[in-house]
């Protein structure tokens, strides 16, 4: 577990992230689905019904998927020495944390730094010695300063919190609903008005 300050230089769009995979046979139809284990999908070599060998398909619209983002966090521009070269890190989001930092935030990261090793090429077997290296975020924490080093206003998450806030006032409409004497006859009326 890490914590490392800095600020956002790059986010990207969002990608999907397969976490189960939905397999059918294309002789009988049977399915059956595979959780992903060490970033790898262990395709099943037979069917579990009708026994044929290697007549599995994925079925890309029955995956289960979630959100994930790769963000890169540089050195912010007061800590380095002059004349150096800022030292970058690679960031990934998932989830509730897709979005919640734009480039140019200066924030503080919490979470799990992860050692991933390199093919020499796509198609041998054979691993570099170097690693490539990033954080999986756990949290983001926003530092007093926006952008451009301006104080924050009201209307600014501090912590990232912005989803706990929404999440509140849904439970409090929620709330005030269920307190509604009428509340079956306004959910008759917003189905078929």
């Amino acid at each position: 577990l890490v914590s490392i300050k800095g600020m956002i230089i790059r986010s990207s769009s969002i990608v999907p992230d397969i976490q189960r995979a939905h397999f059918e046979c294309l002789s009988c139809h049977a399915t059956e689905e595979v959780d992903i284990m060490n970033g790898r999908i262990q395709e099943p070599s037979a069917c579990k019904v009708c026994k044929a060998g290697h007549c599995m398909e994925l079925r890309h619209n029955r995956c289960v998927f979630k959100d994930k983002q790769l963000v890169r966090l540089q050195e912010s521009p007061e800590d380095i020495p002059q004349g150096e070269t800022p030292m970058t890190v690679n960031l990934c989001a998932f989830e509730d944390l897709v979005d919640v930092a734009k480039p140019g935030d200066r924030v503080q990261v919490t979470g799990i730094f992860r050692a991933q090793p390199m093919r020499v090429k796509a198609t041998q077997r054979n691993m570099r010695s170097v690693y490539k290296t990033y954080v999986d975020v756990i949290h983001f924490k926003r530092a007093e300063k926006t952008r451009m080093g301006e104080r924050a206003e009201e209307g600014d998450f501090e912590e990232g919190n912005r989803l706990n806030q929404e999440n509140r006032e849904k439970e409090e409409r929620c709330r005030k609903l269920a307190e509604d004497p009428n509340i079956y006859q306004k959910l008759i009326d917003s189905f078929a008005p």
